[in-house]
């Protein structure tokens, strides 16, 4: 029942012209703080309410961050990210947070199955943030399992060529 009236009052904010869902109705009301908040939980029943009620799937919070990028790090979540991009969000959208894709930010966070993901979504394995780095540079260190990420990268960067 909470969350029907929260969704109501999401529809009814984005119809009568109110632009940031974050503002349409109290924080206690809410199951998470904000947008943000949820996606870094892997909270999927806000995500998708807020989806459902008109939320830009390529939403960026006041820090320059994609909710997309949220989900790739290391408090988002493979459910959240996969619903972000089932909604349209753009694999590649922004470049944000010292200028990584969430494709670089997965590869930095030595997260396989999301960057498969995105990679099957269409990131472009290419692009270079502000440094020069592709995703396939920005891979962090996980005692080995890195290994397998930048496999997967390097494949994906010679099939963009």
């Amino acid at each position: 029942m909470k969350h029907t009236i929260i969704t109501g009052l999401m529809v009814i904010g984005l119809t009568q012209g109110c632009s940031d869902i974050n503002q349409l109705f109290p924080q206690s009301d809410r199951p998470s703080a904000s947008i943000e908040e949820a996606v870094k939980a892997n909270d999927v029943e806000f995500v998708e309410q807020w989806l459902s009620a008109g939320g830009d799937p390529d939403y960026v919070d006041a820090q320059g961050q994609s909710l997309l990028y949220l989900a790739t790090g290391p408090k988002g979540g493979f459910d959240v990210m996969d619903m972000l991009l089932d909604a349209g969000a753009n694999p590649d959208v922004g470049l944000v947070s010292g200028n990584y894709t969430p494709l670089m930010n997965a590869s930095s966070w030595v997260n396989l199955t999301a960057v498969e993901r995105l990679l099957e979504a269409g990131a472009d394995p290419t692009l270079e943030n502000s440094s020069g780095q592709t995703a396939l540079e920005t891979v962090g260190n996980a005692g080995g399992a890195e290994q397998e990420v930048m496999r997967r990268l390097e494949v994906a960067i010679e099939e963009a060529r």
